[in-house]
């Protein structure tokens, strides 16, 4: 009974860490040529994605509201995720973060760095964090992340909220696809 105690006093004091979501000037600035910010789409922070011509490319969306995983710190670690209409991440950024290594250990780059590997991979795909063992890669169907030595805990929570959030996204804007199913539990 103690122990539900300290998880959900836990869980509830990283909730109440929050962040307030990044304003549209914001967000317009982390958009990379040619795309562009289109409108809201819902309350939950999910924006349209156009790209140069003005058409739907995608969507741009924080990971926080989505899928607010406590990390070390207490507090989620925040992502914008830019994924195109069939699921692809064209980006993800470290936004805000708390997690103590990155802070005062290792310092940001690292961290800025595990996320540059998402680009050009699909929601579907069945992505882990790690290396394979021996000959595993082989003849696996699962993409691997190279985590962050001595962060590897920090990285597969980061991990988990970005998955997390875009496969919100994917269940209310991107109805027929849907996740690799031994990449993530959910």
């Amino acid at each position: 009974m103690r122990v539900l105690a300290g998880i959900q006093m836990l869980l509830f004091s990283g909730l109440a860490a929050l962040a307030e979501p990044l304003s549209r000037e914001d967000i317009e600035s982390h958009i990379r040529a040619p795309f562009s910010l289109g409108p809201a789409l819902n309350e939950n922070g999910v924006d349209s994605l156009l790209n140069s011509g003005g058409a739907d490319a995608g969507y741009v969306f924080e990971s926080e509201p989505l899928a607010p995983l406590p990390g070390f710190s207490g507090a989620p670690i925040n992502m914008l995720i830019v994924l195109d209409l069939e699921g692809r991440f064209l980006d993800v950024q470290l936004i805000e973060h708390n997690e103590p290594f990155f802070v005062s250990g290792l310092g940001k780059a690292p961290f800025h760095k595990f996320f540059e590997q998402y680009r050009g991979l699909s929601f579907s795909d069945s992505i882990v964090v790690g290396t394979p063992y021996g000959d595993a890669a082989s003849g696996s169907s699962l993409v691997y992340l190279d985590g962050v030595t001595k962060a590897t805990a920090m990285v597969r929570i980061a991990h988990e909220s970005v998955m997390g959030a875009a496969l919100a996204v994917a269940r209310e804007k991107m109805q027929g696809l849907e996740p690799h199913r031994s990449g993530f539990c959910y």
